[in-house]
């Protein structure tokens, strides 16, 4: 009877082994998934903290050794680095081309150096000639009435000496001097060695009519003599004479533009006989 009651123990005893042994082997053998996506991240960082050690431990031997860096070295550096490297670089590029393409400025001033040479006719000579322009030299610390000073002081705004008849009237003074440099000409000895065809060439040159004068109104110097009526007179300082400048420089450009259309034409009475 004890030797049946052992073997039926001994077999229970056997089958809870058996149940405890194969549910800790399920256990063991469920190991859990990792998303895909989770595993290419971990796996990226983990690639990118060896490379950053890699390169940190290369550039660190490299530092000790006083051995330049391998190429291998190189392209560790950071993206954001290249980037920034790049920009500079173009942006250098960039503003080194501007610099070159940029156009020079020049005046567009007209000179009597512009125009072509005749040899009959010298504009400058007849400028001194005519004393066309006034002469500022050794006018400092003389005297002058007030209302020359108050005049003078407003024809050399470029906008006063526009709004009144200044212009024409320059222009009609240079069509006239050329006239009485051609009429000089014609009758001097020199004329007789020149071809009738060129003879009435320069006498082709002369303005036959001159310019009638615009109303413009009163100018702004108009005044001057009422306003500076018995005053004393003033010494001629800078303002005066930078004025004076400004002025003849407005009339000598209207000068020019006479000049330009005269010496263009006497171009080819040069070249005549």
């Amino acid at each position: 009877m004890n030797i049946k009651l052992r073997k039926f123990l001994g077999k229970v005893f056997l089958l809870c082994t058996a149940f405890l042994w194969a549910g800790c082997d399920n256990t063991n053998n469920e190991i859990p998934v990792i998303p895909s996506n989770i595993a290419d991240q971990n796996s990226s960082s983990s690639s990118l903290v060896n490379e950053n050690a890699s390169s940190s431990s290369l550039v660190s031997e490299s530092s000790s050794s006083n051995e330049p860096l391998s190429s291998s070295t190189v392209q560790f550096s950071s993206a954001k680095e290249k980037s920034s490297s790049t920009t500079a670089f173009s942006s250098s590029n960039n503003a080194q081309s501007s610099s070159s393409n940029t156009p020079v400025s020049s005046s567009s001033k007209l000179t009597s150096k512009d125009l072509p040479k005749v040899s009959f006719l010298d504009i400058n000579q007849i400028i001194e000639k005519n004393h066309a322009l006034s002469d500022t030299a050794g006018l400092m610390g003389k005297k002058v009435s007030a209302s020359d000073y108050c005049r003078i002081k407003l024809q050399g705004v470029r906008y006063n000496f526009y709004d009144s008849a200044f212009p024409t009237s320059s222009r009609n003074t240079a069509k006239e001097m050329i006239d009485d440099e051609l009429d000089s000409l014609l009758a001097s000895p020199q004329a007789a060695t020149f071809s009738e065809e060129k003879q009435k060439c320069i006498l082709d040159l002369k303005y036959s009519s001159w310019e009638g004068l615009p109303d413009y109104g009163i100018p702004a110097w108009y005044s001057c003599e009422h306003e500076n009526e018995g005053k004393d007179s003033v010494k001629i300082d800078e303002t005066y004479i930078k004025a004076l400048e400004a002025r003849n420089e407005l009339i000598y450009e209207e000068y020019m533009d006479v000049f330009k259309e005269t010496i263009n034409k006497a171009v080819r009475c040069d070249s005549l006989k």
